[in-house]
């Protein structure tokens, strides 16, 4: 099921707004959370969800998400309620600085409201490899505190470790002031020990995508499937910040060749971090964590957030 629904064509965003579960979730939405006079547009969407700014006068800017109903067969349109009622249960009971706030939701589902980060999403914010950035510094240590918060928050709640599964640039969002960062979108939050899918998804390693996926996370290996795929995965947004790229390119689907691809890259990959972060004059002991974190063995990663309380 979950290869054939990625075989498929992704509905454009006006398919996705106007399919009839969808302008029943917004109108039980508005009746809700008392939106009657609010301005209501579709802004984005993806496989799983539709999402809509909302203005209202007098109050801030809020974001709507309803189940991307257009993206799949009827049959499957309760899987698409249930990711959006486990992002409401992430968002009441991970909140912290790195996250939006949730506002109101409905609880099998059908919608959730929640505050709007004003900003831009770090995956706009690329550079040039060879231009100077005299932002770059900034950008970094705010990564690096976001991430220390998502971190301390998800991985050492007190009742379970959650891996965040899909810290990535373009799920960042970098406030007007330039000073705090927000981790948007904390759907594909799980706990750790439940990270495979039921479903394998052998279609996402070699794709060339999910590039920000650790290797281990690609491969569904449930052996050393943890945390640590976290980490990766800020090591390569913060390789990103650095060089306006990803640090690997995912193009081997089969598995050991893979691997090797990865260890292969490695080398370079580590070569041009050190570089660049001697440029922003990130302290060693950060460089030599970041470069941990992208080592494409899982085993080899660290899994201790201890060096993060140095920015």
């Amino acid at each position: 099921m979950g290869s054939n629904y990625n075989r498929r064509r992704l509905p454009s965003i006006g398919e996705a707004a106007t399919h009839p579960k969808v302008r029943v979730a917004l109108s039980e939405a508005i009746a809700a959370a008392d939106l009657v006079d609010a301005t209501i547009e579709p802004f984005a969407q993806g496989g799983a969800g539709v999402l809509f700014l909302v203005e209202q006068l007098g109050r801030r800017r809020m974001v709507l998400k309803v189940p991307c109903y257009a993206s799949r067969p009827g049959e499957e349109h309760k899987l698409l309620e249930r990711s959006i009622a486990k992002e409401r249960r992430i968002l009441e009971q991970l909140a912290c600085r790195g996250t939006p706030r949730l506002l109101h939701a409905e609880a099998q589902g059908r919608y959730l409201i929640r505050s709007y980060i004003e900003g831009t999403p770090l995956a706009d914010v690329g550079r040039s490899p060879t231009g100077q950035d005299s932002q770059l510094a900034a950008i970094l240590m705010g990564l690096l505190r976001l991430a220390r918060t998502l971190f301390e928050t998800f991985h050492e709640n007190p009742s379970r470790c959650y891996v965040i599964r899909d810290f990535k640039p373009a799920n960042i969002v970098i406030g007007r002031s330039g000073a705090e960062m927000t981790l948007v979108d904390v759907g594909s939050a799980r706990p750790e020990g439940e990270m495979v899918s039921r479903t394998r998804r052998a279609h996402q390693l070699g794709s060339g995508k999910w590039v920000y996926w650790a290797p281990e996370q690609l491969m569904e290996k449930e052996d050393c499937l943890d945390r640590r795929a976290d980490y990766f995965a800020l090591g390569a947004t913060a390789f990103f910040v650095m060089w306006g790229c990803a640090p690997y390119d995912n193009l081997e689907a089969k598995p050991e060749a893979a691997l090797a691809r990865y260890e292969r890259q490695y080398a370079r990959v580590r070569e041009m971090l050190f570089d660049r972060a001697k440029m922003s004059c990130l302290p060693g002991e950060i460089t030599v964590f970041l470069v941990g974190c992208l080592r494409p063995e899982p085993k080899e990663r660290p899994r201790d957030a201890t060096p993060l309380w140095l920015v």
